[in-house]
């Protein structure tokens, strides 16, 4: 069985991707220090690809 990982994911989980808190990433999206979440569907969600870029800018 194949596992299908998630396109966009809700901020606990942005958050435990980059290994902080809620309340930080909405700090350092507000500073711009991390991706701007989206609206989609009535919900603020992050596109993983979105985390994931962010991650490897940052050991550039």
């Amino acid at each position: 069985m194949t596992s299908i990982r998630p396109l966009l994911v809700r901020a606990p989980e942005a958050a435990r991707m980059l290994g902080i808190s809620r309340s930080t990433l909405y700090a350092r999206v507000t500073k711009g220090n991390a991706p701007k979440p989206v609206q989609w569907d009535g919900s603020t969600v992050w596109r993983v690809s979105d985390l994931e870029r962010f991650v490897e800018k940052l050991a550039d």
